[in-house]
């Protein structure tokens, strides 16, 4: 066995991760600019001001408290601040990556540099530009770009202003970041992943109703944008990321052999499935999580209305778009 001629070599990073430049450019705020160094192995403290003015701390990817605000404290050292400053020295970095023989490279492009304040508060030009610079490079050095579009990072005005994922008013906002995106780097980047590991709120936990309402949301965003941009280009392709944790039986024993396979369907399958399938599954997943029919907003703050809850969506479909 041999790899194709055309197979891509290359690695990974992300915006959030080793940008840095945190408050230059015209970016706002995310949720990892608040966070800490993470205590041995587990998820990093992100730091908020409490709404009876107490000191408060919680895990990445938690929900900010109602009334809290997140904050900078001058005892924490927020590393992400600088990460390693690809946001200065991308330049040096993509020649690296070349020089290591890449012939493609992925990274995201932090929806708080393109939209700092969500569509109300227009495009960042000099976020976009800085985007199309890096991809405008690595096409010279021989690398094909495949960028990702979410990967924890969306700003958190977002957060302050409509509570999160569980607003429906997120997806429309994704898409016209997705939307902006495909139009201004075509030419560019013809392969992209709409959202990073889109399973992982429901590995949380795939019974809180709020991970099913936050995933519900993004698969429809996902496939939205998915329509976008073959609109915009037809050749353009368009996946998505889907985090690997396995689950393996126990014993041999048919009863761990089958809790395993449920628990992989659950984690792994069931998010994969419906993007390809154009449905959710109605079988067990489905019963137990609430998916095939839970379409609604829990939002704590809405500041607009929300949209009604989607009709079922499309088995003629290979991703999950909703019926007009």
């Amino acid at each position: 066995m041999s790899f194709p001629k055309n197979f891509l070599w290359g690695g990974s990073i992300s915006a959030a991760q080793v940008e840095g430049g945190w408050d230059e450019g015209g970016k706002s705020p995310v949720q990892v600019d608040f966070a800490g160094p993470a205590d041995g192995i587990g998820l990093r403290p992100v730091y908020y001001r409490a709404a009876d003015g107490s000191r408060g701390v919680m895990r990445q990817f938690e929900h900010l408290p109602e009334g809290a605000r997140y904050e900078l404290f001058d005892d924490v050292s927020h590393t992400n601040h600088d990460a390693v400053d690809f946001y200065h020295r991308w330049r040096e970095d993509l020649a690296l990556f070349a020089e290591m023989g890449f012939t493609t490279f992925n990274t995201t492009v932090s929806w708080a540099r393109i939209y700092p304040r969500g569509v109300a508060g227009g495009v960042n030009q000099e976020g976009v530009e800085f985007y199309r610079d890096i991809f405008t490079e690595a096409r010279r050095l021989g690398m094909d770009p495949v960028i990702t579009l979410y990967k924890y990072d969306e700003p958190v005005y977002f957060e302050e202003t409509y509570g999160g994922w569980e607003n429906r008013a997120m997806i429309d906002e994704f898409v016209a970041f997705a939307t902006t995106c495909f139009e201004e780097y075509r030419g560019l980047v013809d392969k992209w992943l709409t959202f990073n590991e889109i399973n992982e709120p429901m590995k949380f936990d795939p019974h809180d109703p709020r991970r099913i309402v936050e995933t519900h949301h993004q698969m429809v965003a996902a496939a939205r944008s998915v329509i976008a941009a073959h609109q915009i280009d037809p050749a353009i392709r368009v996946g998505c990321m889907i985090a690997g944790q396995f689950c393996y039986a126990y014993t041999c024993d048919s009863a761990d052999v089958l809790a395993a396979g449920e628990a992989m369907q659950d984690g792994f399958y069931y998010c994969a499935d419906t993007m390809v399938r154009g449905r959710y599954r109605a079988g067990r997943s489905a019963r137990r999580s609430g998916m095939a029919w839970w379409a609604g907003s829990t939002s704590r703050r809405k500041t607009r209305p929300t949209s009604p809850p989607e009709k079922p969506i499309s088995s003629r479909s290979r991703t999950i778009s909703p019926r007009s």
